[in-house]
């Protein structure tokens, strides 16, 4: 079974670039995508546009933009961490360089802040990374996580 991205994104462009450069880094992946952060939230609670996902099958890791409609990237990143309490993997990528923002993504719980690259050969580049880190590499510790008959990963 591949493994699965959570794209959280709504500029079609940048799902487009995203989709073709980790296509063209040879990774057997599956991206879901969430346009706003009411559907990223929806993503998980398999409500909405979501309701026939299979809730057991959670991303390895969350690509999530900052700038998004009806909630923002920080108030997603907050549900994520505190109301869930999921330890998957968040990956911030944003066009935003202001160092609050990168501040306030990490105090709310993002593992990686990555700024959108302006060019194909970048951004090919940064779906390179993470496959190669955070869908291969990567290792999350067994013992922060409690599967419960869902197969929702808790924090503990």
């Amino acid at each position: 079974m591949s493994k699965i991205i959570l794209h959280i994104e709504d500029e079609e462009d940048d799902v487009f670039l995203f989709q073709r450069a980790i296509s063209k880094a040879g990774s057997p992946v599956s991206i879901h995508v969430a346009t706003d952060g009411q559907k990223a939230i929806d993503y998980f609670q398999a409500t909405g546009d979501f309701s026939h996902r299979d809730r057991s099958l959670m991303p390895s890791v969350i690509l999530l933009d900052l700038k998004l409609p009806h909630l923002s990237g920080f108030e997603v990143l907050k549900w994520i961490r505190q109301e869930a309490g999921l330890c998957i993997p968040v990956v911030v990528l944003s066009s935003s360089e202001n160092e609050e923002d990168i501040a306030a993504a990490y105090e709310f719980g993002a593992n990686a802040y990555l700024v959108k690259p302006s060019d194909t050969a970048h951004f090919r580049e940064i779906a390179r990374m993470i496959r190669d880190f955070w869908l291969t590499e990567n290792r999350p510790p067994q013992n922060l996580a409690r599967v419960y008959a869902t197969g929702v990963p808790i924090c503990e």
